[in-house]
């Protein structure tokens, strides 16, 4: 008995095998094949209109497998073979679609796994999925589901109930409301290019989805909401036939439509709207005004009251269109019926006013009265707002420069009749008593309405400005006039002179002045007094009291009752008994005076005169130490604190006891140096700024404020001991400690010109310069640092991490690793710029030079995989694992990341039927060939016997479907099949 005696198909390829003078054209297409093997290609065209004549009365075999006919003697193929019967002649059977071992509808899976098999005698792969029916379901020119691509794009898979995807041009959804659904070919919605076009969006005005007038409606709407202006989806513009829609200024005013934003036509409101004139005067269309103009035209020509459509008004500013009676003359602005002001032109014209003066609307006499107003005018026609009365005649009738109402102070109004006035200046009288009268006469006054005619004159001010007890012309008797501008007078008494050098000057009625002055006429300003008389009383050659040293030193002031000084030499005593008194100028008197400020009648020299004549608290030899002996006529010695010199240029000269004038660096007479211990006289840079100690002439430390200033620090930045711009470094020194910034002491500002000292964030990190505490920018080592570049990776200037970008930014530009300039790493937290190797490629990070991870396409990409099929994260072959990774654990078929296919050259790895029997590969799913246990394994041969690559049986063939060269073993009706024998 035959092992599968129940497969007529199989017998059947037996027979025809056997009846081999049939001949290879009329059922086989062609004896050969591909590889040797003949095909039945479809179905038979001829049929087999005869039965066999001969019974198969012989055994097939020696052995008689078969001993009778083969079905009652007829032979098996008595009509057309069916679409798919005899299909891959070479395992001798008839295979339809569904037992070929052909994924005969491309849908990926092949025969019982494919949906659309129902058993191994479908004919068809095709199922009653709409993707996998092979009918185009929704229309868009796809059909069903295709492993290899190229189906409908709405089908997961062929089991897939619907053609309809989730993108929007197949979706089956109107998507864009504008009544079209889909993308179908040379139809449905216009926006969709094809099935895959995610929008149905298109690029005409009434599809592409924008506002494009601004009229707040957007495209054509099938329910009739969209934009007004779209007739269908292909409508090319927004714009309607609506006067608020169309595009155009109908109503002239310069603004166009309805604009939903604001900024159109005022008088629309809506894109609907009929039309463009709205409710406001100057955007109605109506002469509101009735000057024969309507409403705002932006091309003129419109109301001149109006400044835009949305103005409530068309009165304008001007005399003529104001609504105003501005001459008040009962009539008002400009009518084109003639009924407005006769005076007015147009509403264009800036007066109401007429031509005469008492029509003009001026005060042209300038009495604040306007023509009929005016009691100068008649009438309207009168030429002249003059009038008869004094204040309003135009003449000038109390001379006084000032002619009528209201120049003239003496007007009370126009009708006054005398300009004389109540002032001082104006009231006809000489009230001063200068001889002159009013203005302009008297110089007193500096007009009519002046309310009193003294003036600025010290001569005309009333006041007694040289202290004479006299004030002014003519009492005074130094004014000559009202006018004169000094009350000082000729005679030495009142010439303002101190005549006589007593230190008193003139006449004074408070008794301040000159004692010698009797009255300001005194010719003379001597007294009588022997200090004041201009006498030489007591014969020493001077005379009276001086403000200066030639006078008579006994005399303390003019008022001295005696030219008798307190020194010997001048005192009227013989004070040495030697008969003689005092000094004489003639010679007769003591004649060991040298003159009346002597104070010795001995004669004694200065170092034996009993006086401390150099006020160093030390008088005469031996005590003071500028005398060498008693006879030396000077205490001055040689220390520089008793030599009369200024030694160290402080604007003090030696050591005195009168501390106001002392040296302050003196500590006595006999100190050898006026240098003291205070740092602006220690003769010490005590700052350090190359300059020392205070010095008169203003050479000095500008810090030092005088000799006793305690310290060389001035107000400037430069100067002033602080850090204050916190670079750790203070003020100027010549020695180059100081600030870097600071060019001198009185330099006002401690910033320099060095990147870490010039007050600028050079490099753009948020910090600037060196700061001793630290809050400054980390590139800085110091002030002078001249670049505020640092040591680490994230404020160094380089590109450490290699991906185009460096350091810290604050305004985002720079590496986006970097969080602070502080931050030692440039690696960042994002995928491609961590440092690791997320996808385990053996690449990490984006590097601009190429040689980081190629799945990176920069440093704030957030993954590493990429789009090659090795670096995807995609399973791309289907056999359980994905990518190339450095550990091994990746795809076998990826030799690096950039390979371009999960392919490799195993046999359960290269994508090739390597051994012929209609699968190929490892699949994770099963799919692949059952020879397969990965995709390292190197033979598609499996443990079966009809997939092992051996000839089990001996028949000369090899398992199912062969070896590509030879005929598979007849007996394998499958892969699994585990007996290559019947």
């Amino acid at each position: 008995m035959c092992k599968r005696i129940g497969s007529l198909v199989h017998f059947f390829a037996i027979s025809l095998a056997l009846v081999s003078t049939i001949g290879c054209g009329l059922v086989l297409d062609g004896c050969g094949g591909d590889g040797g093997s003949p095909q039945f290609d479809g179905s038979v065209d001829g049929s087999l209109d005869g039965d066999l004549d001969a019974d198969l009365d012989a055994d097939l075999a020696d052995g008689g497998l078969l001993d009778g006919d083969l079905v009652d003697g007829e032979a098996p193929l008595d009509g057309d073979v069916p679409d798919g019967g005899f299909v891959d002649g070479g395992d001798g059977g008839l295979l339809g679609a569904c037992n070929n071992g052909i994924d005969d509808d491309g849908d990926g899976l092949a025969d019982a796994d494919d949906p659309g098999c129902a058993d191994p005698d479908d004919e068809s792969e095709r199922g009653s999925a709409a993707c996998d029916d092979g009918v185009d379901n929704d229309g868009d020119g796809a059909l069903d589901y295709v492993a290899a691509g190229g189906g409908d794009p709405g089908c997961d898979s062929p089991t897939d109930e619907s053609e309809r995807g989730t993108l929007a041009c197949d979706d089956g959804i109107d998507n864009d409301g504008d009544g079209a659904i889909d993308y179908l070919p040379g139809g449905a919605d216009l926006g969709c290019d094809s099935p895959t076009d995610d929008s149905e969006r298109g690029t005409l005005a009434c599809d592409d989805g924008i506002d494009n007038d601004g009229d707040g409606a957007t495209d054509y709407l099938a329910t009739g909401e969209g934009d007004p202006g779209c007739d269908s989806a292909t409508d090319d513009s927004e714009r309607g036939s609506a006067a608020c829609d169309d595009g155009i200024d109908n109503d002239g005013d310069g603004a166009i439509d309805y604009l939903a934003a604001g900024g159109g036509d005022p008088g629309c409101s809506g894109p609907l709207d009929a039309s463009e004139r709205g409710t406001s005067e100057c955007d109605d269309g109506v002469d509101n005004d009735g000057d024969g103009t309507v409403d705002y035209l932006a091309a003129g020509g419109g109301d001149p009251g109006c400044d835009d459509p949305a103005d409530a008004s068309e009165r304008g500013t001007i005399a003529c269109d104001d609504g105003v009676d501005n001459d008040d003359d009962g009539a008002t602005d400009f009518r084109a019926d003639g009924s407005g002001d006769p005076e007015c032109t147009s509403p264009t014209d800036v007066s109401e006013l007429g031509a005469t003066a008492c029509e003009d609307g001026i005060d042209n006499d300038g009495d604040g009265l306007i023509d009929l107003l005016d009691p100068g005018c008649t009438d309207a026609a009168d030429g002249s707002e003059r009038g008869s009365t004094a204040c309003d005649d135009g003449i000038d009738n109390d001379g006084d420069g000032a002619t009528d109402y209201p120049a003239d102070p003496g007007c009370s109004s126009p009708s006054d009749t005398d300009e004389r006035g109540i002032t001082a200046c104006d009231d006809g009288v000489d009230n001063d008593g200068d001889g002159a009268t009013d203005y302009p006469a008297d110089p007193g006054c500096s007009s009519p309405s002046d309310t009193d005619e003294r003036g600025s004159d010290i001569c005309d001010d009333g006041v007694d400005n040289d202290g004479d007890g006299l004030a002014d012309y003519p009492d005074d008797p130094g004014c000559s006039s009202a006018s004169d501008t000094n009350e000082r007078g000729s005679s030495q008494c009142d010439d303002g002179a101190d005549n006589d050098t007593d230190g008193f000057t003139d006449y004074r009625a408070d008794g301040s002045g000159d004692p010698g002055c009797t009255s300001p006429t005194d010719s003379s300003e001597l007294g009588t007094g022997p200090c004041d008389d201009g006498i030489d009383n007591d014969g020493d050659g001077r005379l009276d009291f001086r403000t200066t040293a030639i006078g008579d030193p006994g005399c303390d002031s003019p008022t001295d009752t005696s030219e008798l000084g307190s020194v010997a030499c001048d005192d009227g005593v013989d004070n040495d008994g030697d008969g003689a008194i005092d000094y004489r100028a003639d010679g007769s008197g003591d004649p060991q005076c040298s003159g009346p400020e002597d104070i010795n009648e001995g004669g004694d020299p200065a170092c034996n005169d009993g006086l401390d004549n150099d006020g160093d608290g030390a008088a005469d030899y031996p005590d003071d130490p500028g005398c060498s002996s008693p006879t030396d006529a000077s205490e001055r010695g040689t220390a520089a604190c008793d030599n009369g010199l200024d030694d160290d240029g402080d604007g003090l000269v030696d050591y005195n006891v009168t501390a106001a004038i002392s040296d302050p660096g003196c500590s006595g007479p006999s100190d050898t140096s006026e240098l003291g211990s205070g740092a602006c006289d220690d003769g010490v840079d005590n700052d350090g700024d190359g300059v020392v100690d205070y010095k008169a002439d203003g050479s000095g430390d500008p810090g030092c404020a005088g000799a006793s200033d305690p310290s060389e620090r001035g107000t400037d930045v430069c100067d002033n001991g602080a850090d204050d711009d916190g670079d750790g470094r203070v003020d100027y020194r010549t020695d180059g400690s100081g600030d870097p910034g600071c060019s001198s002491p009185t330099d006002g500002n401690e910033r320099g010109t060095l990147a870490c000292d010039n007050g600028t964030d050079d490099d753009g990190d948020g910090a600037i310069d060196y700061r001793v505490d630290g809050t400054g920018d980390p590139g800085c080592s110091g002030p002078t640092d001249a670049s505020e570049r640092g040591t680490l990776a994230c404020d160094n200037g380089t590109d450490d991490d290699g991906d185009g970008l460096s350091d810290y930014r604050v305004d985002g530009t720079g590496d986006p690793g970097c969080v602070s300039p502080a931050d030692t790493s440039e690696r960042g937290t994002d995928v491609c710029d961590n440092g690791v190797d997320d996808d385990g490629d053996g690449l990490s990070d984006y590097r601009v030079d190429g040689t980081g991870d190629p799945g990176c396409s920069s440093p704030t990409d957030a993954s590493e995989h990429g789009t090659g099929a090795c670096d995807n994260g995609v399973d791309d072959d289907g056999d359980g694992l994905s990518d190339y990774r450095v550990d091994g654990t990746g795809d076998p078929g990826c030799s690096s990341p950039t390979d371009a296919s999960e392919r490799g050259t195993l046999a359960c790895d290269n994508g090739v039927d390597d051994d012929c029997d209609g699968a190929s590969d490892y699949f994770a799913d099963g799919s692949g060939d059952p020879g397969c246990t990965g995709p390292t394994d190197g033979s598609e041969h499996g443990t079966n016997q009809c997939d092992d690559g051996l000839d089990n049986d001996g028949d000369g063939r090899i398992d199912f479907g062969g070896n590509c060269t030879s005929r598979g073993d007849r007996q394998c009706v499958t892969i699994q099949d585990g007996n290559e024998a019947f």
